[in-house]
C-alpha cells in the first residue's frame, strides 16, 4: 500500500513540473504575441496616418492621438506624455492575466523608451529614436 502512494505522490509530483513549465512556456509566448500584435497596431496606425492625408493629431476611438512626421504614434494620448499612451495604443488587451506589471521610461533628446514589465520578467521595449518606430520582445 505504502508502495502505491509512492507512486500516486511522485505522478503528482511530475504533473505539477509539467504543468508549470507549460504555464511558464505560455506566459512567454504571450508576451511574443503582445509584441507581434502591438507591432501590427502601430503599422496600423501609420497606414491610418498615411491614409488620412498625414495629420498630425487623429481622434482614434474618443482618444486624440499624435503621430510624428514620419507617420508613427507618438507617445502621447489627450495631450499626456507617457508610457501608458502606448500600452494604451498599441498593446493588445490580454484574454487571461498578462498585462505588463510595470512599465519604465527613458527619455533623452530624440529617444522616448517604453519598457514594459510582464510578471514572467519578459521585458517589451517600444522605442522611438529619431522619429523611427520598433518594438522588440526582450529576455533578462
Amino acid at each position: 500500500m505504502a508502495a502505491w502512494a509512492a507512486v500516486v505522490l511522485i505522478l503528482i509530483g511530475t504533473l505539477v513540473a509539467a504543468l508549470n513549465r507549460v504555464t511558464i512556456e505560455a506566459e512567454s509566448t504571450s508576451v511574443s504575441l503582445i509584441s507581434v500584435k502591438a507591432l501590427d497596431r502601430a503599422n496600423y496606425l501609420r497606414q491610418y496616418w498615411e491614409l488620412n492625408g498625414k495629420p498630425e493629431y487623429a481622434e482614434i476611438k474618443g482618444a486624440i492621438v499624435r503621430f510624428n512626421n514620419k507617420g508613427w504614434v507618438t507617445p502621447y494620448l489627450d495631450g499626456v506624455k507617457s508610457c501608458d499612451a502606448w500600452e494604451q495604443l498599441l498593446l493588445p488587451v490580454p484574454k487571461q492575466d498578462y498585462s505588463p506589471v510595470s512599465s519604465s521610461l527613458l527619455q533623452q533628446k530624440d529617444i522616448y523608451s517604453c519598457t514594459y514589465a510582464f510578471k514572467n520578467g519578459e521585458l517589451l521595449s517600444v522605442n522611438m529614436i529619431q522619429g523611427g518606430l520598433s518594438i522588440r520582445k526582450q529576455i533578462p
